[in-house]
């Protein structure tokens, strides 16, 4: 188990990277990482849900065909789907959407 601390800093690391990844990517995805990016700013949600949050909807997008993943951000959403059930008390393996 991580402390929270660390678990924000990467929460945080995660989201710069993804930001830089989609870039250029449509308006849908710059709202998703525009509102996440803000709860992690306020810190009144934790790290874990906000991720989870940006995970699903990622998700939901790329099956309705809206959007396509590069590679790149695949492993970004891989390793931000990873911290999201980081202090996770459940006793079963983490839920893989991909």
């Amino acid at each position: 188990m991580k402390s929270n601390k660390a678990i924000t800093t990467q929460a945080n690391q995660l989201m710069t990277v993804f930001k830089v990844e989609n870039a250029v990517s449509g308006v849908e995805v710059q709202k998703i990482i525009d509102e996440a990016q803000e709860k992690l700013d306020k810190r009144q949600a934790s790290p874990q849900k906000v991720i989870e949050e940006v995970v699903l909807a990622m998700y939901s997008l790329k099956v309705k065909g809206i959007i396509s993943i590069s590679d790149a951000t695949f492993k970004t959403l891989k390793e931000m789907e990873k911290l999201s059930r980081e202090r996770s008390w459940l006793p079963f393996r983490p839920y893989d959407p991909w």
